[in-house]
Order: C-alpha cells, then structure tokens, then sequence
C-alpha cells in the first residue's frame, strides 16, 4: 500500500492541470503571498524633523544645510519656510530669536545672492530684509562678505543677476538702522560706485579719452529684457540707490550744535537738576568715524625697492597711510581705477575727493545724457545728483583753495 501511494503521488508531480475556461488556475502550494493594500509608505524617522514642532533647533539646523541643495525648487521652499519659522518665532516669543543661528543661515545664505534661479533670488532678497530689520548687527558682521557677492552680482555676466543685484543694494543702503549704512559706506563707498558706473554704463572719464580703454567702462552683454518699462523702472531703481550713496556719503549731515545753547536753556526750564555747560560738546568724544586719521595711528609701512645709488647705497624705505588718503591726490595716478578698491574711505573729505577727483566727470556727463531721455522720473534723480555732486565739489574747491 506504502508504495503504490508513493508512486501516485510522484505521478501527481507530472501531471499537466487541465485549463478551462472561467477557472483561475490553482497556485502553488509553495507559493509567497507579496500583495500589500497600503496605498503610501510612511517613514516617521525622515518625516520627523518637519513634523515634530518639539524639536524645532533640528529643523533649523537641517534646513539651513538644504540652503545647498542642486534643486532650485528646494532651496526655494527652504528659505520660505525659514522666514515662517523666523516670524512666527517673532510673533509668539522674540526671546527665541536670540537663540536663531542667524550666523550660520548667513554663512550658507550669501552665495544665493548670485544664484540662477530668480525665485531662488527672490526668496533669498525677502529672508535678508527679514534678517535686516530683526538682527541688523549681524549685516553689520557680514557686510563685507555680503557686499562681495553683491558687487559680483553687479558685474556679473547673466543679466537677470546684474538686474536684482541693486535690490541686495538697497536692502543694506535703504536699512533702518545707521550704523549698517555708514560701516558699509566707510569700507566699500569706491567700490560700490565704481560698480554703479558699470550697471549705468557711465564713462569714467566723462568722454574726453576716446581710445581709453581702462577708463572708460563698456557693457558688452546684451540685455535679454527689451521691455522699455522695465528698463526705465531699473535704471530709476539704480538712480535712487546712486542718489542715496552719495547724500549719505559725500555729504556732510546737518548738525545740531548751533542749537546747543537753546535746548540747554530747555533743559534749564523743564528740570532743575540736569544742567549743560554751552562748551560741553568741545569735551565729548567724537563720533564722526575716523575723527583721529590724521595722526596715522594705523600707518602701512611699505619697503620699496629702488635702484642703488652711485655710492652703493640704497634709498631709505618709504610708508604710505593705509587710514587716510586726504593728502594724496588721485589725479597724478595713472589709471585710478586700478587702486580704487584699496582706497581708504573712512572719512568724508577722502570720499568727497574719491568722488570729485575720480568720478565727478564721468557722473556729470552720465547724468546729463538720462536727462536728454525726456522721462519726467529719471530727469527728477538725474538733476538731484547733479546739484548734489555740484554742491559737493564747490565745498571741495573751497577747502583746497584755503
């Protein structure tokens, strides 16, 4: 019996099942069952850092590193959730602002000022604004870093780059807080010029060296938007931020010490304790920056070498101030631009001569040709800077003459 059992069951192996119609054909017995009826996989652990508000400092720290990311998309979607967790942090707790690492999200957020997408540039232009009117001491520590990639951005070779690079400009010119525009303008007031003229197409010599080719800036990338609106609007941009340089740089603010001996008498009717002397101001300690360049406390010493005399002996080494330029006059260089970006700018009568010595022709005549545009707004700009640059120079002409 054990046999013949064995032997049917072996035939069982071999035999071909019959398929009919209508009938599923019966699976195998050793068969894996690999069906599943979840329509989405869930992995907590990676979902976890957007999810999970209690671990908040994760999510910054990880979305700050994503500020590398290839894919334009995501740093988009990045920064725009950066500024909601930076206002919402603002409108609930602002001492958790404290704790931001505004330093870092900096660091990673300064190379997006050139990137290639515009939605990315845009992103990134809306979280510095946020970061400026929040924390605008941390500008303050970045801004020469920050500055350097606008100023690439500003000669750069894409021009939908060239053209949002002045709206970077404007965030830390246009700043509500003093001291961001005056360490910008006392470390980079050349530059920043020099980079003006180039976004204008001034000339920098006014037009009077024809076949000068280092003095004279010359675009030669075309212009991809052809839009005459929109050009109007971004040369009236580039004008206002030119305008403000110059107001805030070259011009000397108003002061209120002539007025020093009414309020003291304010002070007198309105409390009996507080009394100021009329020559208190004389005894105060300068604010204006630079106020001690001339005593060349920060003197750059330079070791020239020069031919040997007859006798064999060489000339003695020579320094030059690296703090002030107010003795120096540009006009006997060569070619001024070439240093223009080692000039130190520290204090306004170097800057009023950077800009009278350097620039003044080629702003003249710059200005004087928008004019001829017939456009009421750019004619307006045009001819505040002009008698602003004209004020300038005759104060400056005043001074050398006495």
């Amino acid at each position: 019996m054990g046999s013949k059992k064995k032997k049917s069951d072996k035939k069982k192996d071999f035999v071909k099942p019959k398929l009919r119609v209508g009938k599923t054909q019966q699976k195998p017995l050793n068969q894996t069952d690999i069906s599943f009826k979840s329509k989405s996989i869930s992995l907590p652990k990676q979902l976890s850092l957007v999810q999970d508000h209690l671990n908040l400092k994760k999510e910054i720290d990880h979305n700050i590193l994503l500020l590398k990311h290839h894919n334009s998309q995501s740093k988009k979607e990045v920064i725009i959730r950066l500024i909601q967790i930076i206002t919402k942090e603002n409108s609930i707790n602002p001492i958790n602002l404290n704790n931001f690492p505004f330093d870092e999200l900096l660091i990673k957020l300064k190379p997006l000022i050139i990137d290639q997408s515009k939605q990315v540039r845009d992103a990134t232009k809306d979280l510095f604004k946020l970061i400026g009117d929040l924390k605008p001491s941390i500008l303050t520590l970045h801004q020469n870093s920050i500055i350097l990639f606008i100023l690439s951005g500003m000669t750069h070779i894409n021009p939908s780059i060239k053209n949002d690079s002045i709206n970077f400009l404007k965030i830390i010119l246009l700043n509500s807080n003093v001291e961001v525009k005056d360490s910008v303008i006392r470390s980079n007031f050349a530059k920043i010029l020099k980079s003006l003229f180039q976004l204008l197409n001034f000339s920098i010599d006014g037009g009077k060296l024809k076949n000068s080719k280092s003095l004279s800036f010359s675009i030669t990338t075309s212009n991809v938007n052809t839009n005459k609106s929109n050009n109007l609007d971004r040369k009236l941009d580039q004008l206002n931020v030119l305008k403000d340089l110059i107001e805030s740089s070259c011009i000397e603010p108003k002061s209120s010490e002539h007025n020093s001996d009414d309020d003291n008498e304010d002070n007198n009717e309105n409390s009996n304790t507080v009394q100021y002397h009329a020559l208190t101001n004389i005894y105060l300690n300068n604010n204006k920056p630079n106020a001690y360049g001339y005593l060349n406390l920060f003197t750059k010493f330079e070791f020239k070498n020069s031919n040997n005399n007859s006798n064999g002996s060489s000339s003695s080494p020579s320094y030059s101030s690296s703090s002030s330029s107010s003795s120096k006059s540009f006009k006997n260089d060569i070619n001024p631009l070439i240093n223009v970006d080692s000039y130190s700018c520290e204090d306004l009568d170097t800057r009023q001569k950077i800009l009278i010595e350097i620039f003044y022709d080629g702003l003249n005549q710059g200005l004087s040709n928008i004019i001829k545009e017939n456009d009421d707004k750019l004619i307006k700009v045009s001819t505040t800077i002009l008698n602003d640059i004209n004020l300038i120079k005759s104060e400056y002409d005043l001074k050398n003459d006495s």
